[in-house]
């Protein structure tokens, strides 16, 4: 995976509730999570840590529907594949004032494409992961990129 100028790699400083970034020549605003009542996200405050949010995405059992269910539909439906896990867990980071970023693993057309979401901690990226497969799994931040990270995912499936 190479970012493009637009990726939400691009760092930025919070302004009040925006958080103001400069990405390629653009700045961005980026909102805040948003505040809403709804009973389901409550949990998101005590999972405020990447192996906390992994434990509750383990726990969700796995959906092997063709759906793409919001972050609050699989809380109201308890139930998850690899994408919806990954908004899952990137809505978690966000609420808990991370930057939420994806990384779409694309595969062959023998395969299936994954999807994680990825955390930053002191510098170094690492990976939550929806999955029944090992290879797949939570990653602790010990990459210098996303790119390293995802360079790992494909030499582990490569062996596989």
């Amino acid at each position: 995976m190479v970012p493009n100028q637009a990726s939400p790699l691009c760092l930025g400083k919070r302004r009040g509730k925006f958080l103001k970034t400069r990405c390629g020549g653009t700045i961005v605003y980026m909102r805040g999570f948003p505040k809403t009542d709804h009973k389901e996200f409550k949990i998101f405050k005590s999972l405020n840590s990447p192996p906390k949010i992994q434990d509750f995405i383990d726990k969700i059992p796995i959906n092997f529907g063709e759906t793409n269910m919001s972050p609050l539909m699989v809380l109201r439906r308890k139930r998850a594949h690899c994408l919806e896990g990954a908004l899952l867990a990137a809505a978690i980071l966000w609420h808990n004032g991370e930057r939420p970023l994806i990384l779409d693993l694309k595969t062959t057309d023998k395969d299936e494409s994954h999807v994680v979401a990825l955390f930053k901690q002191n510098g170094l990226w690492g990976a939550v992961s929806k999955t029944n497969h090992a290879v797949l799994s939570y990653r602790d931040a010990v990459y210098k990129n996303p790119r390293e990270l995802a360079g790992i995912f494909v030499f582990l499936l490569e062996k596989t």
